[in-house]
Protein backbone atom coordinates (compact mmCIF):
# COMPACT_ATOMS: atom_id res chain seq x y z
CA UNK A 1 0.00 0.00 0.00
CA UNK A 2 1.36 3.43 -0.86
CA UNK A 3 0.48 6.40 1.97
CA UNK A 4 -1.33 8.80 -0.94
CA UNK A 5 -4.01 6.44 -2.09
CA UNK A 6 -7.67 7.08 -0.57
CA UNK A 7 -10.13 4.08 -0.39
CA UNK A 8 -13.89 5.29 -1.54
CA UNK A 9 -17.09 3.71 -0.38
CA UNK A 10 -18.20 2.84 -3.88
CA UNK A 11 -18.84 -0.84 -4.21
CA UNK A 12 -21.54 -1.08 -1.48
CA UNK A 13 -23.67 0.81 -3.82
CA UNK A 14 -22.99 -0.01 -7.16
CA UNK A 15 -20.48 -2.60 -8.13
CA UNK A 16 -20.26 -4.44 -11.52
CA UNK A 17 -22.81 -2.85 -13.53
CA UNK A 18 -21.80 -4.51 -16.83
CA UNK A 19 -24.76 -4.43 -18.32
CA UNK A 20 -25.72 -0.76 -17.78
CA UNK A 21 -22.16 0.62 -18.21
CA UNK A 22 -22.19 -1.21 -21.68
CA UNK A 23 -25.54 0.59 -22.46
CA UNK A 24 -24.24 4.06 -21.75
CA UNK A 25 -20.70 3.57 -23.69
CA UNK A 26 -23.36 2.70 -26.28
CA UNK A 27 -25.05 5.58 -26.45
CA UNK A 28 -22.33 8.09 -24.46
CA UNK A 29 -21.69 11.33 -27.15
CA UNK A 30 -18.83 13.43 -25.87
CA UNK A 31 -19.78 16.31 -28.25
CA UNK A 32 -22.85 17.15 -25.99
CA UNK A 33 -22.27 18.73 -22.44
CA UNK A 34 -22.33 16.43 -20.16
CA UNK A 35 -24.93 17.59 -17.76
CA UNK A 36 -27.01 17.90 -21.12
CA UNK A 37 -26.37 13.94 -22.09
CA UNK A 38 -27.49 12.69 -18.55
CA UNK A 39 -29.99 14.70 -18.45
CA UNK A 40 -31.42 13.07 -21.85
CA UNK A 41 -30.34 9.44 -20.71
CA UNK A 42 -32.71 9.57 -17.66
CA UNK A 43 -35.36 11.38 -19.35
CA UNK A 44 -35.66 8.62 -21.76
CA UNK A 45 -34.50 5.79 -18.85
CA UNK A 46 -31.92 3.98 -21.06
CA UNK A 47 -31.10 2.60 -18.32
CA UNK A 48 -34.65 1.51 -17.00
CA UNK A 49 -34.28 2.13 -13.69
CA UNK A 50 -37.29 3.61 -11.54
CA UNK A 51 -35.45 6.29 -9.63
CA UNK A 52 -34.05 9.51 -11.58
CA UNK A 53 -31.59 9.68 -8.80
CA UNK A 54 -30.20 6.06 -8.87
CA UNK A 55 -29.10 6.86 -12.49
CA UNK A 56 -27.34 9.86 -12.37
CA UNK A 57 -25.27 8.36 -9.39
CA UNK A 58 -24.60 5.55 -11.69
CA UNK A 59 -23.20 7.94 -14.03
CA UNK A 60 -21.35 10.21 -12.23
CA UNK A 61 -20.06 7.74 -9.65
CA UNK A 62 -18.99 4.55 -11.97
CA UNK A 63 -19.41 5.26 -15.74
CA UNK A 64 -17.56 8.38 -15.34
CA UNK A 65 -14.84 7.66 -13.22
CA UNK A 66 -14.03 4.12 -15.01
CA UNK A 67 -14.40 4.47 -18.46
CA UNK A 68 -14.14 8.02 -19.12
CA UNK A 69 -11.64 10.15 -16.52
CA UNK A 70 -9.89 6.98 -15.42
CA UNK A 71 -6.42 5.89 -15.39
CA UNK A 72 -6.92 5.22 -18.69
CA UNK A 73 -8.73 8.23 -20.88
CA UNK A 74 -11.58 7.46 -23.18
CA UNK A 75 -11.09 4.45 -22.57
CA UNK A 76 -14.77 4.01 -23.43
CA UNK A 77 -13.75 4.39 -26.91
CA UNK A 78 -12.00 1.46 -27.13
CA UNK A 79 -14.77 -0.87 -25.27
CA UNK A 80 -16.94 0.55 -27.74
CA UNK A 81 -14.77 -0.59 -30.65
CA UNK A 82 -14.35 -4.02 -29.26
CA UNK A 83 -18.28 -4.40 -28.92
CA UNK A 84 -18.71 -2.72 -32.78
CA UNK A 85 -16.98 -6.10 -33.89
CA UNK A 86 -19.26 -8.09 -31.70
CA UNK A 87 -16.70 -10.44 -30.58
CA UNK A 88 -17.01 -12.80 -27.42
CA UNK A 89 -18.85 -10.97 -24.67
CA UNK A 90 -15.98 -12.01 -21.69
CA UNK A 91 -13.28 -10.44 -23.68
CA UNK A 92 -15.02 -7.50 -23.04
CA UNK A 93 -16.08 -8.46 -19.56
CA UNK A 94 -12.40 -8.67 -19.19
CA UNK A 95 -11.70 -4.76 -20.47
CA UNK A 96 -14.52 -3.34 -18.44
CA UNK A 97 -13.06 -5.52 -15.43
CA UNK A 98 -9.66 -3.72 -15.80
CA UNK A 99 -10.47 -0.42 -15.96
CA UNK A 100 -12.87 -0.45 -13.36
CA UNK A 101 -10.23 -2.09 -10.88
CA UNK A 102 -7.89 0.64 -11.60
CA UNK A 103 -10.53 3.49 -10.97
CA UNK A 104 -11.02 2.05 -7.59
CA UNK A 105 -7.81 1.70 -5.30
CA UNK A 106 -9.81 -0.39 -2.45
CA UNK A 107 -10.93 -3.05 -5.01
CA UNK A 108 -7.64 -2.96 -6.69
CA UNK A 109 -5.66 -3.77 -3.19
CA UNK A 110 -7.82 -6.13 -2.51
CA UNK A 111 -7.40 -8.32 -5.32
CA UNK A 112 -3.93 -8.24 -5.51
CA UNK A 113 -3.09 -8.94 -2.39
CA UNK A 114 -5.90 -10.77 -0.47
CA UNK A 115 -7.58 -12.61 -3.90
CA UNK A 116 -4.04 -13.19 -5.46
CA UNK A 117 -2.33 -14.28 -2.64
CA UNK A 118 -5.09 -16.84 -1.05
CA UNK A 119 -5.03 -18.14 -4.72
CA UNK A 120 -1.86 -19.12 -4.76
CA UNK A 121 -1.65 -20.16 -1.20
CA UNK A 122 -4.45 -22.89 -1.96
CA UNK A 123 -7.07 -21.00 -0.19
CA UNK A 124 -9.66 -20.75 -3.04
CA UNK A 125 -12.57 -19.92 -0.23
CA UNK A 126 -13.55 -16.67 0.02
CA UNK A 127 -16.13 -14.60 1.78
CA UNK A 128 -17.26 -10.98 2.41
CA UNK A 129 -14.89 -11.63 5.90
CA UNK A 130 -11.99 -11.36 3.79
CA UNK A 131 -13.12 -7.83 3.09
CA UNK A 132 -14.13 -7.04 6.18
CA UNK A 133 -10.79 -7.95 8.12
CA UNK A 134 -9.07 -6.40 4.41
CA UNK A 135 -10.84 -3.13 6.00
CA UNK A 136 -10.26 -3.54 9.55
CA UNK A 137 -6.27 -3.45 9.26
CA UNK A 138 -6.02 -0.83 6.87
CA UNK A 139 -4.46 2.67 8.29
CA UNK A 140 -7.87 5.01 9.07
CA UNK A 141 -5.70 7.20 6.77
CA UNK A 142 -6.56 5.54 3.84
CA UNK A 143 -9.86 6.35 3.77
CA UNK A 144 -11.79 9.52 2.39
CA UNK A 145 -13.79 9.93 5.52
CA UNK A 146 -14.86 7.65 8.28
CA UNK A 147 -16.65 4.15 7.71
CA UNK A 148 -19.13 2.99 10.14
CA UNK A 149 -19.17 -0.39 10.56
CA UNK A 150 -22.45 -1.06 9.08
CA UNK A 151 -20.82 0.46 5.60
CA UNK A 152 -17.62 -1.84 6.18
CA UNK A 153 -19.37 -5.24 6.39
CA UNK A 154 -21.93 -3.76 3.46
CA UNK A 155 -19.18 -2.87 1.24
CA UNK A 156 -17.55 -6.53 2.02
CA UNK A 157 -20.62 -7.92 0.56
CA UNK A 158 -20.64 -5.70 -2.36
CA UNK A 159 -17.31 -6.39 -3.41
CA UNK A 160 -18.02 -10.23 -3.18
CA UNK A 161 -20.63 -9.65 -5.53
CA UNK A 162 -18.62 -7.63 -7.89
CA UNK A 163 -15.91 -9.98 -8.63
CA UNK A 164 -18.61 -12.56 -9.19
CA UNK A 165 -20.04 -10.67 -11.69
CA UNK A 166 -16.62 -9.92 -13.10
CA UNK A 167 -15.98 -14.06 -13.33
CA UNK A 168 -12.90 -13.72 -10.62
CA UNK A 169 -15.08 -16.03 -7.84
CA UNK A 170 -18.02 -18.81 -8.44
CA UNK A 171 -20.75 -19.46 -6.26
CA UNK A 172 -23.87 -17.36 -4.55
CA UNK A 173 -23.38 -18.36 -1.10
CA UNK A 174 -20.51 -19.53 -0.46
CA UNK A 175 -17.58 -18.30 -2.70
CA UNK A 176 -14.33 -19.90 -4.28
CA UNK A 177 -11.77 -18.10 -6.24
CA UNK A 178 -12.37 -19.33 -10.02
CA UNK A 179 -9.52 -20.75 -12.27
CA UNK A 180 -9.87 -17.67 -14.59
CA UNK A 181 -8.82 -17.38 -17.92
CA UNK A 182 -7.88 -14.37 -18.88
CA UNK A 183 -9.13 -13.71 -23.11
CA UNK A 184 -5.74 -13.45 -24.85
CA UNK A 185 -7.07 -10.67 -26.88
CA UNK A 186 -8.03 -8.43 -23.73
CA UNK A 187 -4.44 -9.48 -22.66
CA UNK A 188 -2.45 -8.32 -25.29
CA UNK A 189 -5.16 -4.79 -25.16
CA UNK A 190 -4.14 -4.32 -21.38
CA UNK A 191 -0.40 -5.70 -22.28
CA UNK A 192 -0.40 -2.60 -25.11
CA UNK A 193 -1.63 -0.44 -22.68
CA UNK A 194 0.62 -0.77 -20.00
CA UNK A 195 3.51 -0.75 -22.61
CA UNK A 196 2.81 2.81 -23.14
CA UNK A 197 4.42 3.76 -19.60
CA UNK A 198 6.67 1.47 -19.52
CA UNK A 199 10.08 1.25 -21.58
CA UNK A 200 11.36 -2.09 -19.96
CA UNK A 201 9.66 -5.62 -21.46
CA UNK A 202 10.74 -6.92 -17.81
CA UNK A 203 8.94 -4.49 -16.10
CA UNK A 204 6.03 -5.19 -18.31
CA UNK A 205 6.31 -8.86 -17.58
CA UNK A 206 6.35 -8.39 -13.55
CA UNK A 207 3.93 -5.41 -13.82
CA UNK A 208 1.28 -5.79 -10.63
CA UNK A 209 -0.99 -4.93 -12.74
CA UNK A 210 -1.54 -8.83 -13.66
CA UNK A 211 -2.38 -9.95 -10.50
CA UNK A 212 -5.63 -8.66 -10.81
CA UNK A 213 -5.94 -11.52 -13.41
CA UNK A 214 -4.37 -13.99 -11.01
CA UNK A 215 -1.47 -14.24 -13.32
CA UNK A 216 2.14 -14.96 -12.00
CA UNK A 217 5.10 -14.05 -13.84
CA UNK A 218 5.50 -17.44 -15.34
CA UNK A 219 1.55 -17.45 -16.85
CA UNK A 220 2.08 -13.90 -18.11
CA UNK A 221 5.45 -15.01 -20.05
CA UNK A 222 2.77 -18.10 -21.01
CA UNK A 223 0.49 -15.72 -22.21
CA UNK A 224 3.02 -13.33 -24.40
CA UNK A 225 4.30 -16.52 -25.99
CA UNK A 226 1.04 -17.39 -27.41
CA UNK A 227 0.54 -13.76 -28.35
CA UNK A 228 3.90 -14.15 -30.32
CA UNK A 229 2.41 -17.19 -31.77
CA UNK A 230 -0.79 -15.53 -32.60
CA UNK A 231 1.18 -12.78 -34.58
CA UNK A 232 -0.43 -9.90 -32.04
CA UNK A 233 2.77 -8.87 -30.70
CA UNK A 234 6.92 -9.59 -31.25
CA UNK A 235 8.09 -11.42 -27.53
CA UNK A 236 11.87 -11.74 -27.40
CA UNK A 237 13.73 -13.16 -23.96
CA UNK A 238 17.37 -13.65 -24.25
CA UNK A 239 18.37 -14.40 -20.43
CA UNK A 240 17.74 -11.57 -18.32
CA UNK A 241 16.57 -9.42 -21.65
CA UNK A 242 13.04 -9.16 -22.68
CA UNK A 243 11.94 -7.22 -25.70
CA UNK A 244 7.83 -7.10 -26.62
CA UNK A 245 6.98 -4.90 -29.36
CA UNK A 246 3.49 -4.23 -30.63
CA UNK A 247 3.02 -3.88 -34.66
CA UNK A 248 0.44 -1.31 -34.01
CA UNK A 249 0.06 2.44 -34.36
CA UNK A 250 -2.42 3.30 -31.70
CA UNK A 251 -4.61 1.38 -29.39
CA UNK A 252 -7.76 1.76 -32.37
CA UNK A 253 -5.16 -0.23 -34.94
CA UNK A 254 -4.71 -2.96 -32.36
CA UNK A 255 -8.08 -3.11 -31.32
CA UNK A 256 -8.78 -3.49 -35.30
CA UNK A 257 -6.35 -6.29 -36.16
CA UNK A 258 -7.17 -8.49 -33.11
CA UNK A 259 -10.86 -8.35 -33.49
CA UNK A 260 -10.73 -8.60 -37.02
CA UNK A 261 -8.39 -11.61 -36.35
CA UNK A 262 -10.51 -13.30 -33.64
CA UNK A 263 -13.68 -13.28 -35.86
CA UNK A 264 -11.90 -14.84 -38.80
CA UNK A 265 -10.80 -18.00 -36.63
CA UNK A 266 -14.61 -18.42 -35.54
Amino acid sequence: MQGYKKYKARFHHFGAMINENLLLIRNYDPNIPKKEWIDFIVHKNLLGKPSRNWTKELINGVFFPRYVNGTYKDAWQDIKLFDHYNINSNIIKCILYYHTALADEFLYDFISQIVYEKYYSGQIHISSNDGYQFIQQTPDHFFNNPWSDYLKRRLSRGIMATLRDFGILVGKGTKKIGNYYMPLEAFVYISFLIKQKLQSGEKLLKHPDWNLFLLNTKLVERMFLEAHQHKYINYMAAGDIIRIEFPYENVKDLIHAVCKSTIKTT
